[in-house]
């Protein structure tokens, strides 16, 4: 399996970011959906949620700015040449925003809570609400690039879907690469 990203597909690299982050953010999206949203923060096992939340975060963060880093260093394999014009712009915008949003969502969080940059109450609130507004828009963009890579499966019957999931992988072809 390749490291880096090629014309037609992601390399290792690529895929173990997407899927590390993919599941971070998953995770802190259901513990602050599910978890935080009905806590009381004096309770020992709600500051233990915060905790973990907080901390996934800060791992969310770095895989995100590793995965940014390395998107500049391996661009992302082209669309094939019949996925249609607005579906490559939302597909570009969707990427875009994906790259991006598990670095502003820890950012928000953590300037919400800290008390390092001693920000005022109402500034905190403010930010407060952007991390989880922030929040509800990447679930929307889950929803719709987890949808959009089924449809490529199930409907168009395309590679798409097998890209990200390492096509090397599923033809059961890992360590079979010929030899230089």
């Amino acid at each position: 399996m390749r490291l880096y990203n090629h014309s037609s597909g992601y390399g290792l690299i690529s895929i173990l970011f997407h899927w590390l982050i993919a599941s971070g953010i998953i995770f802190l999206l259901v513990v602050g959906e599910f978890i935080l949203e009905k806590i009381h923060y004096a309770d020992p096992v709600s500051q233990f949620w915060m905790r973990v939340h907080e901390l996934v975060g800060i791992l969310v963060f770095f895989l995100a700015v590793g995965q940014l880093i390395w998107a500049w260093w391996s661009p992302f394999p082209h669309l094939p040449s019949y996925v249609k014009s607005w579906e490559r712009l939302v597909a570009k915008a969707v990427h875009i925003l994906l790259l991006i949003l598990p670095i502003l969502l820890p950012v928000t969080g953590y300037l919400s809570i800290s008390t390092v940059f001693r920000i005022d109450h109402d500034w905190a609130e403010w930010l407060e609400e952007l991390h989880e507004t922030l929040a509800h828009v990447t679930i929307g963009l889950v929803i719709l690039h987890i949808s959009a890579a089924l449809k490529h499966h199930f409907w168009n019957k395309d590679s798409i879907l097998v890209r990200m999931l390492g096509e090397e992988i599923i033809k059961g072809e890992v360590g079979n690469e010929p030899q230089n």
